[in-house]
């Protein structure tokens, strides 16, 4: 489990709420924040909306070579788990993968930081992520669903890890203080936040068996006085060999339900068989 990228991933999905609020702004007379979202500092990896030169054709993202292999999984092997082209219902378009959340130097300084506030030893498996294969992201409208795979060194080390995390009374705070921190490095003028609400807790009622840790966020950003919450959950799943992960996020309200299970099934299922 990346303690920064769940962080990471709310807030990046917070700051395109606020472009979104910009645009409507701007379209309807209300005015636009003096900076606006798109110039934002770190908020220039925003993912090129389907049927852009920079759209995705389907295929999954990996930092090396598809033949290379790490712990024994090739990265072709990991591309398979991913969520592909057809694993969502009509109406889920794939488009190219944001990088702005898979910087793994600087990932692991913040996951340091938050594990020490939650007053757990740091991640495992931080190291892993520039081995981690991602499939396009998936929109429909303002949502979106993404997922990834990388190899799992240290499989016992992740378990007890993560328990330690849901265990600690600590980690809904320490996730609130974060994501506040994050949010506010590259917050257009004039944008507040408001309520934050994190946690992480283990597999839920319907997830596959080998889902390992849920972490879940609402966020709560007002901008030119119209107020968005945005919803993401992250789902962790293990097995002796790989770690997958399915990112959801939902603006407004949360993706339906049975998208969720459909998309957690599908990479949960190919976790088990790797």
């Amino acid at each position: 489990m990346n303690l920064a990228r769940v962080s990471l991933t709310a807030g990046l999905a917070a700051l395109a709420a606020l472009a979104v609020l910009a645009s409507a702004c701007s379209g309807s007379g209300g005015g636009s924040p003096s900076t606006p979202p798109e110039s934002a500092p770190g908020a220039s990896g925003s993912s090129a909306p389907a049927g852009s030169s920079a759209a995705a054709t389907g295929s999954a993202s990996a930092a090396g070579s598809p033949s290379a292999t790490t712990s024994g999984v090739s990265a072709a092997a990991l591309a398979k788990i991913v969520l592909q082209p057809g694993d969502l219902p009509a109406g889920w378009k794939p488009t190219k993968h944001d990088t702005s959340g898979d910087d793994s130097s600087g990932n692991d300084a913040l996951g340091k930081q938050i594990a020490s506030c939650i007053g757990v030893p740091a991640p495992p498996q931080q190291d892993n992520d520039k081995n981690a294969v991602h499939s396009p992201d998936y929109t429909s409208g303002n949502n979106e669903i993404d997922s990834s795979a990388e190899p799992a060194t240290r499989p016992d080390a992740e378990r007890d890890f993560i328990n330690q995390v849901i265990a600690s009374p600590k980690a809904p705070g320490c996730f609130d203080k974060f994501l506040r921190v994050e949010l506010r490095k590259s917050m257009p003028a004039g944008a507040t936040i408001g309520k934050v609400q994190a946690k992480v807790t283990r597999r839920q009622a319907g997830q596959p068996k080998n889902v390992v840790a849920d972490f879940t966020a609402q966020v709560q950003v007002t901008l030119s006085g119209q107020t968005v919450t945005v919803i993401t959950e992250d789902v962790d799943m293990l097995s002796d060999t790989v770690e997958g992960e399915v990112d959801f996020v939902g603006v407004g309200a949360p993706i339906p339900a049975l998208v969720r299970q459909q998309a957690l099934a599908t990479v949960g299922g190919r976790v088990a068989s790797t």
